[in-house]
């Protein structure tokens, strides 16, 4: 099942593309491209979940599926991620690694993320107030004295 993404503009028509490719690989009906489905109910029902890079993996290693990324994510990691072929992944069906997943997810949470969104006004005033704090956080900046030689007679950070 191939899931297209929920802003796609439409401009691209991802279904005929797919549809066609599954038919020249001999894929026939094997291949489903589906435009939208409550994705925790999806990955309750998959057996895995191949992405480029997307959000849809964290909610997969979230659930607990086996996944495979084929891009660059900073959640392909050994012991969340297959880190084989494709033809492996089907067939070893490791899933995450819970705790790996668990402390993953901390970190990321609390060392990258802000709450909030831009779809609507709620998830605005939550973005524009995490922002505001996270950049309003008091920071230590090296005084003069601590500065490198080649920044002698530079302004201070403070002034």
């Amino acid at each position: 099942m191939i899931k297209n993404h929920p802003l796609d503009t439409g401009l691209i028509d991802y279904r005929s593309h797919i549809e066609h490719r599954a038919r020249k690989l001999g894929l026939g009906k094997r291949v489903v491209f589906i435009d939208g489905g409550h994705l925790p109910t999806l990955l309750h029902h998959c057996r895995g979940v191949i992405t480029v890079n997307s959000t849809v993996g964290l909610s997969a290693l979230f659930h607990g599926r086996p996944t495979l990324v084929l891009g660059e994510s900073i959640y392909d990691i050994p012991g969340l991620t297959h880190q084989g072929s494709i033809d492996g992944f089907w067939s070893s069906k490791q899933g995450p690694d819970k705790q790996l997943f668990r402390t993953f997810r901390d970190v990321v949470i609390h060392r990258t993320q802000l709450n909030g969104g831009f779809y609507n006004s709620r998830g605005i005033e939550l973005a524009i107030a995490g922002s505001l704090r996270r950049l309003t956080e008091s920071v230590s900046l090296p005084s003069t004295a601590a500065a490198p030689a080649m920044f002698a007679g530079e302004p201070s950070w403070e002034s």
